[in-house]
C-alpha cells in the first residue's frame, strides 16, 4: 500500500492507459466508432499534399516496429554489457509485451484498415502496431534517461522531443490512410499502460532490492 501511494502518480496513469484502452476497444467492438474514424479520415484527406505525403512516409518508415524493436536488442545488449540487468529486462519486456498484445488484440478484433492511396500496410488495423510500439520506446527511454538528467531545461527539451516523436508517428499513420483514429488513440493507451506497469516493477524491484542489500556504512 505504502508503494502504491508513493508511486499514485504512475499508477493512475497506468490505470487511466487501461481504461482509456477498454474505452476504444468497446467502441470499436460496438462499431460506435466508425463515424468518428470516417469523420477524421474525411477532414485528412483534404490537407493531403506532396511535401507533407513525403515527410509522413519518412516518419512512419524511420520509426517502423522492426526498427525500434532491433533498437531495443541493442539497447538491450549494452545494458546488460554494463552489468544493468534490471533496466535491460525493463526495456526488453515492456516491448515484449506491447508488441505481443498488440499482434494478440489485432487478431481477436479483426478490424479492416482504411483504404489508401498514399501507403500500403498488411495485416488487421486495430490497435496501431505502430502507435504501441513507438509509445512504449520513448516513454521507456524517457524514464531512464529523465533521471539521469540534471539540467532542467534539458530534461524539458527531452521531454518535448519524445512527445513530439510519439505524436507525429501516430498522425502520419492516420494522415497516410493505414489506420483509424480510434486504431492510434488505442495504441498510445495500449502503449503508455505496458510503458507505465512496466515502470512500477522496476521501481518495486529497485525499492525492494536497496531494503534487502542497504549500503554498507
Amino acid at each position: 500500500m505504502d508503494f502504491l501511494k508513493k508511486h499514485k502518480k504512475l499508477v493512475f496513469l497506468n490505470i487511466l492507459s487501461l481504461l482509456g484502452f477498454i474505452l476504444f476497444a468497446t467502441t470499436v467492438a460496438f462499431g460506435d466508432s466508425i463515424s468518428f474514424d470516417s469523420k477524421i479520415y474525411n477532414a485528412i484527406v483534404v490537407i493531403h499534399r506532396g511535401p507533407l505525403t513525403n515527410i509522413m512516409l519518412a516518419v512512419s518508415m524511420v520509426l517502423e516496429p522492426v526498427f525500434l524493436f532491433f533498437a531495443t536488442l541493442v539497447l538491450f545488449a549494452t545494458l546488460l554489457y554494463f552489468k544493468k540487468r534490471p533496466l535491460a529486462y525493463f526495456f526488453l519486456l515492456s516491448m515484449v509485451f506491447g508488441v505481443g498484445s498488440a499482434l494478440i488484440i489485432k487478431e481477436m478484433f479483426a478490424v479492416v484498415r482504411p483504404i489508401s492511396d498514399l501507403s500500403s500496410a498488411s495485416g488487421w488495423s486495430f490497435p496501431s502496431g505502430h502507435a504501441t510500439v513507438v509509445a512504449v520506446f520513448f516513454l521507456t527511454i524517457l524514464y531512464a534517461v529523465e533521471e539521469k538528467i540534471s539540467d532542467r531545461t534539458l530534461e524539458i527539451l527531452f521531454v518535448i522531443v519524445s512527445t513530439a516523436l510519439i505524436l507525429v508517428s501516430g498522425f502520419s499513420r492516420i494522415y497516410l490512410g493505414v489506420h483509424w483514429t480510434t486504431d492510434v488513440l488505442a495504441g498510445f493507451a495500449l502503449g503508455l499502460f505496458w510503458a507505465t506497469l512496466g515502470i512500477l516493477i522496476l521501481k518495486q524491484y529497485q525499492e525492494l532490492n536497496a531494503r534487502n542489500h542497504p549500503p554498507r556504512p
